[in-house]
């Protein structure tokens, strides 16, 4: 199973996106049980929500984990998470957990913990934890279960986290469904509580209020009400609402959103997002609405898709308005050739001075080629045009303009060994004053060979090897990547990676920090 989130969503100053992929154990080996899966998720400085206050720094949160059904009573867990904040902090946590089914009516499980946090100014913490876990099915409808945790370990700037959880699970009526827990440690006290109501088999409402348990660096409660109902075959409505409060900052948001089917082949959505936060460090309050508008058309050898959004903050310090639209179609000419095309744009525009705080803007034309009478051969062919105004909270990057051509190709040697290639070159200009000062020639060129190696069911292995030409700082750099793909039904697969590197094989894209793990997409026809 493979989910794909980009938070286009959050405030006019960055984005964010979240993938994850997950597989089971049987395609490894036929007595294998359970599940492993990946995730990686990336938020750019200046990125908001209702929710979430303004990221302060590039964030990047990415982890593995595993789940194996040993035998029919016992689950054996781990899982391993890293959050990297640029230039501020690196934190990882690893855990082992198993889970007893004693009977029908008693589970007993067992975690420990490690937790390592390393601040870029030179301060570092490292804990160990153990837990357990005890829960009762009182009914068919009602559990109760409570978990304990106890510090075995802490260095540094770590400090001790004993924390005791009681909750309850329960059917409180056919349509009605509580979940509640209460914690107290270390740390301080919080709790959950949620309930889900179920009006009829097209309209449910639900409500949660949750307390953050971990006081070391602010206190954080969320209270969220909302419904989801199908009005009819073709439409659905949904509308969520949001209140925030922390030590420092109160928010409150509101979700207004529909998707409707015109007919087979069109299909429409547009959702209206409202919110107001107040932030005592910074001082003042801030507006922020977003619309969005989109159209999908897929019909014989087209599918087309639109979207234009409309954004604005306006506060005691800030006033600003942004404009993006996305645009995308694609075009079977035979049953050999396919023809693409794409069109973004955004402005961020400061309604206080009247300049553009942020531009962006890319085109592009490609194609894929299959000879039907060889199906061994793929071919991939782009020409991308790149205009790059970074935003204020992003102004360490260069403004960029630029043309990209691309050609790339594989060939299938028999069922189970793949040869391929990639050129690439990119005619680009840069200007290291933001938006002022002339421009610079920064080309760059692009070769890579991979060989892929198919092994069972849906699996394969990647292995290559690229090297990045600098024609303005007459610089080589190259390096390794390997990638394993599961692939999901006909038309898709997800890898899961490590670069060797610090640059990739998109350059209208190249920022020199694609080193370490990432996830990628294949589409396939």
């Amino acid at each position: 199973n493979f989910n794909a989130s980009p938070a286009s969503a959050g405030n006019i100053d960055g984005s964010a996106i979240s993938l994850e992929a997950r597989a089971d154990l049987s395609d490894f080996t036929d007595n294998g049980k359970g599940t492993v899966g990946a995730w990686w998720k990336d938020r750019e400085s200046g990125f908001s929500t209702a929710r979430l206050s303004s990221e302060a720094t590039d964030t990047t949160e990415y982890g593995v984990e595993a789940v194996i059904n040993a035998t029919d009573a016992l689950d054996i867990s781990t899982r391993v998470t890293r959050i990297e904040r640029q230039n501020v902090s690196e934190d990882t946590t690893a855990s082992l957990e198993a889970d007893y089914r004693i009977n029908d009516k008693w589970q007993v499980g067992a975690e420990i913990r490690h937790i390592d946090n390393q601040l870029t100014a030179g301060t570092s913490g490292k804990g160990t934890l153990a837990g357990m876990q005890l829960s009762h099915n009182v009914s068919s409808d009602t559990r109760v279960y409570g978990k304990a945790q106890k510090t075995l370990d802490s260095s540094g700037s770590y400090t001790d986290n004993d924390l005791v959880t009681l909750g309850v699970e329960a059917n409180l009526a056919r349509a009605l469904r509580l979940n509640a827990e209460a914690s107290t440690g270390d740390r301080g006290d919080g709790g959950l509580i949620g309930l889900d109501y179920a009006l009829n088999k097209t309209h449910s409402l639900y409500g949660t209020y949750s307390l953050s348990t971990d006081t070391t660096y602010q206190k954080r409660g969320i209270f969220t009400l909302g419904q989801r109902k199908a009005l009819s075959n073709q439409l659905n409505i949904y509308t969520e609402h949001q209140y925030t409060h922390e030590d420092n900052l109160a928010g409150l948001g509101n979700t207004f959103g529909l998707d409707y089917r015109l007919n087979r082949h069109v299909s429409a959505s547009a959702s209206l997002q409202t919110a107001r936060l107040e932030d005592s460090v910074v001082g003042g309050i801030t507006d922020r609405d977003a619309v969005s508008l989109g159209v999908s058309y897929d019909k014989d050898r087209t599918r087309a898709s639109t979207r234009l959004e409309f954004r604005k903050d306006k506060g005691d310090a800030t006033d600003q308005e942004q404009w993006l639209t996305t645009n995308n179609i694609n075009y079977l000419l035979n049953p050999a050739w396919r023809l693409q095309g794409k069109l973004s744009y955004s402005q961020t525009e400061s309604q206080i001075s009247g300049d553009f705080d942020a531009k962006f803007a890319e085109i592009g034309v490609g194609f894929a080629y299959r000879p039907v009478d060889n199906d061994r051969l793929n071919v991939l062919g782009r020409l991308t045009g790149l205009y790059d105004l970074r935003p204020l909270s992003q102004n360490s990057d260069p403004d960029e303009r630029a043309k990209v051509a691309s050609i790339e190709g594989t060939y299938d040697l028999n069922r189970r060994w793949e040869l391929g290639n990639k050129l690439a070159y990119k005619k680009s200009e840069i200007r290291l004053g933001r938006d002022q000062s002339g421009w610079l020639d920064n080309d760059t060129s692009l070769a890579a060979l991979r060989v892929r190696y198919h092994m069972i069911k849906n699996w394969d292995g990647l292995a290559e090897y690229h090297w990045l030409n600098s024609d303005a700082s007459d610089d080589m750099k190259h390096g390794a990547l390997l990638t394993v793909y599961r692939h999901v039904g006909d038309h898709f697969k997800v890898g899961v990676g490590y670069n060797f590197t610090d640059f990739n094989d998109d350059l209208v894209h190249q920022d020199y920090d694609a080193s370490g793990w990432f996830v990628n997409l294949i589409g396939k026809y």
